[in-house]
């Protein structure tokens, strides 16, 4: 049921390298969502692409690395995602 309504949507995921924002983004890719995974390490970005590369993620995955308390780097992420 959940699968339906979430496959070909996009999200966008805060926190993305870190344990949760991880398991959200692996969730929400196993799901058929489009997934934007933000966060502060890029390291951490580079290691959970790698990791959900099998999950469809060089398709659906598109990784940033911005901070989140800077509005203009959300307001640009935001702009790219809608683009993508």
């Amino acid at each position: 049921m959940y699968r339906a309504k979430i496959n070909g949507r996009v999200a966008i995921v805060t926190g993305a390298a870190g344990g949760f924002g991880r398991q959200f983004c692996r969730a929400l890719l196993g799901a058929g969502a489009k997934v934007a995974a933000l966060d502060r390490d890029e390291a951490g970005l580079a290691q959970l692409s790698g990791e959900l590369d099998n999950l469809g993620g060089g398709e659906r995955l598109i990784t940033r690395a911005l901070d989140i308390a800077r509005f203009a780097e959300c307001r640009d992420a935001v702009q790219d995602v809608n683009d993508a």
